[in-house]
């Protein structure tokens, strides 16, 4: 997206976001002042709507959000473990519902990047791995660390979820894709890996991910040196 999509998608978001803020009050007025008098059938019909509600909400929120991110533009060098740490903390609640093992390996570099958008990356991404590690998953773990590929070190996700189809590996990073076995699994807007490729194109690297169906994937990035971003900008 170009920032003129992008500031088209941060309109129609913030335009649907009012009227949809109503009809979620006063949905949830109905229901508590006369839910004991509605008749069964039409409080499913009800839950049919607050549901639809539910999704709207959060594709608009992930659209404001993806339209704020060409406007992130300050980098500064921290950490990427902390951060790790700090997205694990604020998943906490999800993790330990679903009782998944999380690893952080060593070997972490310094980055000097947008902190604001990294951060956001990384919970796109491991939030990603806890909704689909498998709601049948004897033994749930995510790994978090990084490797050399060629000389570069790559930040990845593993995970031991459901995995992704092979013909889904490059479109599962376009908006709104997502996979019939993630639609079983999960409700989802199909807009967080389009924004984690977003912020790792935005910082002129790469995203890709590796995985078989059943035996769960692993999700890479290269986040390039600030010389080496300076010098493909050039």
């Amino acid at each position: 997206m170009d920032k003129k999509e992008l500031f088209f998608a941060y309109t129609i978001a913030h335009e649907l976001k009012s009227p949809i803020i109503t009809i979620d009050g006063f949905l949830k007025a109905l229901l508590e002042d006369y839910g004991k008098e509605i008749p069964e059938g039409a409080l499913e019909y009800l839950k049919y709507i607050e549901d639809a509600v539910k999704r709207l909400k959060a594709i608009i929120n992930d659209m404001l959000t993806l339209s704020q991110i060409c406007d992130e533009d300050e980098a500064e060098k921290f950490s990427l473990k902390e951060l790790i740490k700090d997205v694990i903390l604020k998943m906490k609640p999800s993790i330990q519902q679903r009782n998944i093992k999380i690893e952080i390996l060593d070997s972490f570099p310094i980055l000097y990047a947008n902190k604001k958008l990294i951060y956001l990356l990384m919970l796109n991404l491991i939030s990603n791995a806890i909704k689909y590690i498998g709601s049948r998953n004897p033994d749930p773990c995510i790994q978090i660390g990084t490797k050399l590929i060629n000389g570069k070190q790559i930040i990845f996700v593993k995970d031991n979820g459901i995995g992704i189809p092979k013909d889904y590996h490059e479109k599962i990073f376009d908006i709104f894709q997502r996979t019939p076995e993630a639609r079983k699994e999960a409700e989802g807007t199909g807009i967080g890996l389009f924004i984690a490729k977003t912020i790792v194109e935005k910082h002129k690297g790469k995203i890709w991910v590796e995985s078989n169906p059943a035996k769960g994937c692993t999700f890479f990035v290269y986040i390039p040196e600030k010389k080496e971003r300076e010098n493909e900008s050039a």
